[in-house]
Formats: structure tokens, C-alpha cells, sequence
């Protein structure tokens, strides 16, 4: 399927956790060793709270939602 770095970022913003406070695209790369056809977007990702230290059970929890969004477009994660 075609998917657009801006459907990506926006089902990311969709499936952000309460702590992602961006998500920016960064790269787009096209050649060896990704197939013919296909890219790779990397994105950089801001985690926040105002008022606390993240834990690490909630960086992983954003983390992990941020990954199913790309999943849920034909994403593989490299």
C-alpha cells in the first residue's frame, strides 16, 4: 500500500500516549536494504510530563503505541 509520511505521522499523533509531546519526521530513505517500493521514514519523538519524571513502564507504553500505529499502516519496524 502507499502510505504518506503524513498519514504515518498523523495515526502516530492519534495513537500517541498521554506523554508524547511531538513527533517529527526526520529521514526519508529509499535504497539497499530497504525493498524496491518502499521507504524508510524515521521519526524523532519528544516524551514529556509537565510535573514528573516519566517512568519507565510509560516510556514503554508510548513507545509500543507509537510502534502499533506504524504497524497498522504496513509498517515494519527496523
Amino acid at each position: 500500500s502507499t502510505t504518506s509520511w503524513a498519514e504515518a505521522l498523523r495515526s502516530a499523533l492519534a495513537a500517541a500516549h498521554e506523554v508524547v509531546e511531538s513527533v517529527r519526521l526526520f529521514d526519508v530513505y529509499t535504497g539497499a536494504p530497504v525493498p524496491e517500493g518502499q521507504k524508510s521514514l524515521a521519526f524523532a519523538v519528544r516524551l514529556r510530563a509537565p510535573d514528573r519524571t516519566l517512568k519507565d513502564a510509560e516510556i514503554a507504553e508510548a513507545r509500543a503505541a507509537l510502534v502499533a500505529a506504524g504497524e497498522s499502516l504496513g509498517g515494519v519496524l527496523r
